[in-house]
């Protein structure tokens, strides 16, 4: 099979799970075009047929996280839960699916020359994620375990509580020994946010 006869999608998924895991052995920085290709044993013009640059790799593998998160939403939201509370936490809990490429993503959005990267990331991921917080906030309205004037504000507001926790502990701004409090305040003001009784769940890791 020549190289470029294989298909277009499948293709473009291997530079970019070979580039993830030499990304994690060597480094973002470390690692060049020429490391990929050598790796995939193909020509360095398939590379270029693909992506134009290795940032291109990094937003294709951004995209990928993006359309993986998509996924895991709708599974969510059309699946059977006992109460809104609980499809609301199923949507704001990490999904572990692709740890390897979480953790890389995050190492690599520490560095300040990166945090574009993370910004694209956030704005994608938060257009998913904001309709559907709505509708399950909507269905907690209905089930009276929710009181909420303004459902589609309040899952704005939802957003931008996670997206400031996740991008400061990119950041590194949180210190590990003040996580549990971090975490215990953002709970509670989600409870509040939502009206909610919120005691027997959690999002976040226990202590």
């Amino acid at each position: 099979m020549s190289e470029r006869s294989k298909d277009p999608a499948e293709r473009k998924k291997e530079f970019i799970d070979t580039a993830v895991k030499l990304f994690s052995k060597k480094g973002y920085e470390n690692t060049t075009i020429e490391d990929i290709v050598a790796r995939m044993d193909v020509a360095k013009g398939l590379f270029y047929y693909y992506f134009k640059t290795k940032d291109d790799v990094l937003y294709a593998l951004v995209d990928d996280m993006v359309n993986c998160y998509g996924k895991n939403i709708e599974k969510i939201m059309s699946s059977d839960y006992p109460n809104a509370i609980e499809r609301l936490i199923a949507l704001m809990t990490p999904n572990s699916s692709n740890t390897e490429r979480s953790k890389l993503l995050i190492g690599l959005f520490r560095e300040e020359k990166n945090r574009g990267f993370h910004n694209v990331l956030v704005k994608k991921t938060s257009l998913l994620l904001e309709p559907a917080l709505a509708k399950a906030i909507t269905q907690g309205i209905s089930e009276k375990v929710m009181v909420v004037k303004y459902p589609q504000q309040t899952a704005h507001t939802l957003v931008i509580l996670l997206v400031d926790l996740a991008t400061r502990m990119v950041e590194n701004s949180v210190q590990k020994e003040n996580l549990p409090a971090e975490y215990s305040a953002v709970w509670t003001i989600i409870g509040r946010l939502l009206e909610a009784d919120l005691s027997m769940y959690t999002i976040f890791p226990q202590s």
